[in-house]
């Protein structure tokens, strides 16, 4: 919708509601995925068996809660998580093979010293940059995150939610990626089961059983929200900004039939590729590298540059994509460089939208139209008018009487 509205294109709209549908459906595997490797390792349950148990939870809980119980599943989560993460980090750390935090960075700067890591011109700086780029800046530019800003109730809510959002980004992500560096103090070599299995062994063997039950728990409910969310972006982008769209009469209860539908459709098609355990890491810099690539610019753009159109727009959109597709099979879907590829083809667009702008404003007319009332800070993406526009709207067609109250309201 915010495509179609802000670059007066229904095309782009069907362009990028397939592009979300097919690229959803790698990044929802990759959940699948760490999340059976955990329970496999944890709980003795085969791969297969724990992700079409997790499969059938998140259809379940998907189709008969919808988008509500998404955001309710999301704040009780992010509570819960918070202790989790923190008593989880102390474990580790108390383990025999880390011996402590100023012990385990000794040892840990011994081996990267070792393997030649330690310095930033050391083998792999620019592949951990670009996933530390990748899963940061290109978060902006993902569906499933853009649409929880449609929940939001006011600006106070928004200025809370920085606070909260930023200090709750912090802790989790200095966690994780601190749990992941200690990796290399349990492993001399990589498991039977490839690196995917690093963390859930790591956890098995130094968490207590009641602990691990929790860290279990939170995965869970982790991987059901990250589930959902991208479920829904996938599909209601479809179900709405395809079909509905192109209906003469609006059918809600037809198109919810339809959401349903196929967050089923995607739901197993993203177990079907999961069975066949591709790294987690390629998975997800995949998906985000190509949708982040040919969404962010365009978006980012859209927003804070007057002047973006409807050229610039496209241009960043297939750039964008088409650089992470083929810089991907280039590499024969190499594991390694996936996250740079995606931080390239972000760049990418940018470029191409900052290069295609101007000739668009050349070429006048469609090229070089940029809708005024898109930043009227009342603009509704539904109706495609500002709060004055849709009063007098609604007031010409419903008549005085109603246009009074409409006045009234606002």
């Amino acid at each position: 919708q915010m495509f179609e509205k802000r670059y007066q294109s229904p095309r782009m709209k069907t362009f990028a509601a397939l592009l979300i549908f097919i690229f959803m459906v790698p990044y929802s595997a990759s959940v699948y995925s760490g999340l059976s490797y955990l329970c496999e390792i944890a709980l003795g349950i085969r791969y297969e068996w724990a992700m079409l148990a997790i499969a059938a939870v998140a259809a379940a809980y998907l189709i008969a809660g919808g988008y509500i119980a998404s955001l309710r599943a999301d704040l009780i989560q992010g509570i819960v998580m918070i202790g989790g993460v923190l008593l989880m980090v102390g474990f580790v750390l108390a383990s025999p093979e880390v011996g402590g935090f100023s012990v385990g960075m000794e040892r840990l700067t011994g081996i990267m010293e070792e393997a030649g890591i330690l310095s930033l011109d050391g083998a792999g700086t620019a592949q951990l940059i670009g996933l530390c780029l990748l899963t940061s800046v290109g978060t902006w530019g993902m569906p499933q995150m853009i649409q929880k800003f449609y929940g939001v109730a006011d600006q106070k809510a928004i200025r809370a939610g920085t606070v909260i959002s930023t200090v709750f980004c912090a802790v989790i992500s200095v966690c994780a990626y601190f749990i992941g560096s200690l990796t290399r103090l349990f492993f001399t070599e990589t498991p039977a089961g490839g690196t995917d299995q690093m963390i859930p062994i790591i956890l098995d063997r130094t968490l207590p059983v009641v602990l691990l039950g929790v860290v279990l728990v939170l995965v869970l409910s982790a991987s059901v929200s990250t589930l959902s969310g991208i479920t829904l972006s996938a599909c209601s982008a479809i179900s709405m900004d395809l079909i509905a769209a192109r209906r003469k009469q609006e059918d809600k209860s037809k198109t919810l039939r339809q959401t349903r539908l196929l967050c089923l459709v995607f739901i197993v098609l993203s177990f079907l590729i999961a069975v066949f355990k591709t790294p987690i890491l390629t998975l997800m810099s995949f998906s985000w590298g190509t949708i982040s690539g040919a969404f962010l610019a365009p978006y980012f753009l859209g927003l804070w540059w007057k002047r973006m159109n409807r050229t610039g727009a496209w241009a960043g959109m297939l750039v964008g994509a088409a650089v992470s597709l083929i810089l991907a099979a280039a590499s024969g879907f190499d594991s390694g460089s996936a996250a740079l590829f995606g931080v390239i083809a972000m760049a990418s667009s940018f470029a191409a939208c900052l290069i295609a702008t101007p000739i668009g404003c050349k070429l006048g007319g469609a090229f070089a139209q940029v809708p005024a009332e898109f930043f009227d800070p009342d603009f509704s993406l539904q109706t495609g008018e500002g709060k004055q526009a849709s009063a007098v709207s609604e007031q010409t067609s419903a008549g005085p009487e109603s246009g009074a109250r409409i006045r009234a309201k606002n």
